[in-house]
């Protein structure tokens, strides 16, 4: 890491079992954690001992001139280290300090989450007192609280704001957020589908609902108005596309393409115009399937 420097005459870096043995003997680490054999540095600034743990990604034990002996998890975060308290041992093991870094691993890793920014966030709102509260807390402000909690948390929380602030915002921005009710989301998704938004309505009411369960979350509402509402329309899962895609055997783009007025339901043909293949000409002849027995339920195409 950064941080762990020189010291002593003594470089950090890999060193050989005995020495680790010395050096956990003195720790009074106990035998299972003996296999702590990864490399060993000193942080001048802090004045702390920190070793790092050669199974477990990111996993250091640092120790202070008086003893104490805390578990951190070390990661990277825009360039810059980040570091993670995980408890004191022997109050946690070496195992237990294991899984803990395995599952930090698993939420940068898999999930694309940084957990500094989310403790980040929640310590923010923990020091909210009373007069930082408005005392009419509007829907732009649960928007605003939004966007701070979402950013940590969301791969897509960008997707979410531009949506709260070109459909939500106009429509309910000065409104107190324990005023808004199931009528008004209603109200809101029966007026975007009246102006012809499809699909696209399911976005905008799922970005609703994760609103109002942060309102919820943090008590600003007493009960979450658009929880179990129903969707104004059907999206076709994944799996009717593959289904469909092995049935008539094409490329997966040239059968999301389809059409309707490529389809011959009466011979239970599909006519795919050369335009739209990868040779640029039609294949030989109407592909035949039993598009008679696969009607719209396969609405994966216009």
């Amino acid at each position: 890491m950064q941080n762990v420097e020189r010291s002593r005459g003594r470089s950090s870096g890999s060193f050989d079992k005995s020495r680790c043995d010395r050096l956990c003997r003195r720790l009074n680490l106990d035998s299972k954690s003996r296999d702590l054999y990864g490399s060993c540095g000193f942080d001048s600034h802090l004045r702390h001992h920190i070793y790092f743990d050669s199974k477990a990604q990111g996993l250091a034990l640092r120790v202070t001139p008086a003893g104490t002996k805390t578990w951190c998890f070390v990661y990277r975060s825009g360039g810059k280290p980040q570091w993670l308290t995980l408890g004191t041992y022997p109050a946690v093991t070496l195992a237990a300090a294991r899984t803990l870094a395995r599952d930090k691993r698993h939420v940068i890793d898999v999930e694309k989450r940084d957990p500094a920014a989310e403790l980040r966030v929640d310590r923010q709102a923990a020091t909210l007192t009373p007069a930082d509260i408005p005392a009419v807390f509007t829907f732009a402000d649960l928007a605003a609280v939004y966007e701070t909690f979402a950013k940590g948390r969301k791969k897509t929380w960008k997707d979410d704001i531009n949506k709260t602030k070109k459909y939500l915002i106009p429509a309910w921005g000065s409104h107190p957020v324990h005023s808004v009710t199931r009528r008004h989301v209603h109200g809101l998704l029966d007026t975007l589908v009246a102006k012809g938004m499809t699909t696209g309505v399911n976005r905008v009411q799922a970005v609703i609902s994760r609103l109002l369960t942060v309102a919820l979350d943090r008590s600003l509402v007493d009960a979450h108005p658009a929880v179990r509402m129903m969707k104004r329309f059907q999206e076709s899962p994944a799996a009717d596309a593959m289904k469909l895609r092995l049935l008539l055997g094409q490329r997966g783009g040239e059968v999301m393409g389809m059409r309707w007025d490529e389809l011959d339901q009466k011979a239970q043909t599909w006519n795919l115009p050369g335009v739209r293949t990868k040779s640029g000409r039609p294949p030989f002849g109407a592909i035949r399937a039993h598009i008679g027995r696969h009607p719209p339920a396969c609405s994966c195409f216009p």
